[in-house]
């Protein structure tokens, strides 16, 4: 679909994932020196790009590249439901999320695993997801 619209409408599109994992949300801290957002807490995301075949696709890519979590090995032990876009017509801008749940027995291994975060990033926490509206506004 976000294909569909960007030719149509050409529209800018991109993916959010709320990545849940033992009750914590992984979140990113973006560096101070982006354009947009600096210094601000997300979930990881980007734009969907040229070769990404879904909006799904696309937010499995960019969690790699920002966490190196590579959800392409280990897709079983996972859920995922897509989010209705939200769209900025006026700027001709859409966001695509997903949310991405584990169905992992042992979470505290997950959790404790390294995340090696992008240079887009300067930080990331695994946030108690009662806490998650507290750190992001």
């Amino acid at each position: 679909m976000e294909k569909r619209l960007k030719l149509e409408l050409d529209m800018r599109v991109s993916v959010s994932a709320i990545i849940v994992v033992g009750g914590k949300v992984l979140l990113l801290k973006r560096s101070a020196d982006l354009a947009n957002f600096p210094g601000e807490w997300s979930f990881p995301g980007g734009k969907v790009e040229e070769g990404d075949q879904s909006s799904f696709d696309a937010i499995l890519r960019e969690i790699e590249e920002e966490t190196n979590i590579n959800l392409y090995d280990d897709y079983e032990l996972f859920t995922s439901h897509q989010l209705a876009p939200v769209y900025d017509v006026e700027n001709r801008f859409a966001v695509q999320g997903v949310i991405i749940k584990t169905n992992l027995l042992n979470h505290d291994a997950f959790l404790q695993s390294p995340v090696r975060i992008s240079g887009e990033h300067v930080d990331f926490m695994w946030c108690p997801v009662d806490l998650v509206l507290n750190v992001l506004t």
